[in-house]
């Protein structure tokens, strides 16, 4: 049997001694198993911290990544030339080293890094997955429904999530730095967090309203935008109770949630493909698969002993003030991204605006890349500096 054929089979060995005569590969083979498995979001965010972080200059940053991964592999090389003579993994190799008392702390650091990287990852993978099931349904309704009503949700869509964004105020990361400050408070504070952006919702449907009805717009537009503003209200709530979890190191509960709403989207999204659903019919598995993942993620934070308690309004009002700023910056950000589909609506006929919003969408998931980044960077940024002025 040649290398080829031997390489195809099924590895049947695990952790013990593998004979002479049973190894094959060379060390260039290595390259695509630990460059695949290091392709992911999460090498993109570690990679950032460079810059975002250490405040590195890009070029600089890149320098430093270079050098370390080098100086670090030196050392791994080393240590991983004894696998061919020992033909042991790694792991049962440091009883070697460390004896098999010893042993225990380093199985122990690597459990513990293992256990940070599948959480890390099943966050930003778990939302990630739900933005490639939102992004089959837009192509969805483009195809099936063409480019006018595309263009409606389109607008519908920029409108709403531009007005939610700013009528979340910076709260949804409030919840992180307000609960990392305020441990001992934290029903209290997750109350302050409710309240205050209940209000904000309500504050923006009442303007939202007055808007539509100064239009006067047509009722497939009043039905579509009412259920794609309904959605984005509830994976505003849905975005606040994660950061909840991020805050108190739940994170692994958001990536299962997620996976099984955007499992349902796509489902969901395949069978109205098949069975040609109206649009509204489609719109609402959005607003039905958002409101299982809120309902999932209420109970995570039921499970960990999280739930709100009534706050004063005043409190409330001074939540508000504080998180502004975040606020302010986060919605011109999203201004940015939104205004030019909110602005050609206005301007040109639906179905060209269906055309444009189709292209645009590349920028939308770009933006949307590095907002998950930084949603799963900014709590690991505040825990660590809690840590220090402790």
């Amino acid at each position: 049997m040649n290398n080829r054929e031997q390489a195809a089979r099924l590895e049947i060995n695990t952790i013990q001694p593998i004979p002479v005569d049973a190894r094959h590969g060379t060390a260039r083979d290595l390259f695509s198993v630990w460059f695949g498995s290091n392709l992911m979001l999460l090498t993109i965010v570690t990679g950032g911290l460079a810059v975002t972080v250490f405040a590195l200059p890009f070029g600089w940053a890149i320098v430093g990544l270079v050098v370390g991964n080098l100086v670090g592999a030196v050392f791994m090389a080393l240590h991983a030339a004894q696998g061919p003579t020992l033909g042991v993994p790694q792991m049962v190799q440091t009883r070697g080293q460390f004896g098999s008392l010893g042993s225990l702390l380093v199985v122990g650091i690597v459990i513990i890094m293992y256990l940070g990287f599948l959480s890390s990852n099943l966050v930003i993978g778990g939302e990630a997955m739900v933005r490639v099931a939102n992004f089959a349904a837009a192509l969805v309704i483009a195809r099936v429904h063409g480019t006018f009503v595309f263009g409606l949700y389109a607008t519908s869509l920029a409108i709403a999530t531009m007005a939610v964004m700013f009528a979340d105020n910076g709260l949804q990361t409030s919840a992180i730095t307000e609960l990392g400050n305020n441990r001992q408070a934290s029903t209290y504070v997750i109350g302050q967090l409710y309240l205050a952006k209940t209000a904000l919702i309500i504050a923006m449907l009442v303007f939202l309203l007055l808007i539509g009805w100064w239009l006067r717009i047509s009722h497939l537009a009043w039905m579509m935008g009412a259920l794609v503003t309904l959605r984005t209200i509830i994976q505003s709530y849905s975005q606040l109770q994660m950061s909840i979890l991020k805050s108190i190191g739940r994170m692994k509960v958001i990536g299962v949630v997620q996976g099984i709403h955007s499992a349902i989207l796509l489902c969901g999204t395949g069978l109205a493909l098949k069975q040609g659903w109206g649009i509204l019919g489609l719109l609402g598995l959005l607003v039905a698969g958002q409101t299982l993942e809120a309902a999932l993620i209420a109970r995570g934070l039921w499970r960990a002993g999280i739930w709100p308690t009534w706050p004063d309004a005043g409190s409330c009002w001074t939540l508000i003030l504080r998180s502004a700023p975040l606020g302010i910056a986060y919605g011109l950000a999203n201004l940015i991204v939104r205004l030019d589909t909110i602005v050609l609506a206005a301007l040109i006929p639906m179905s060209e605006m269906g055309q444009f919003s189709a292209a645009d969408m590349i920028l939308v998931i770009i933006y949307v890349v590095a907002w998950l980044s930084g949603s799963v960077l900014l709590p690991e940024m505040i825990r660590r500096a809690g840590t220090r002025a402790t």
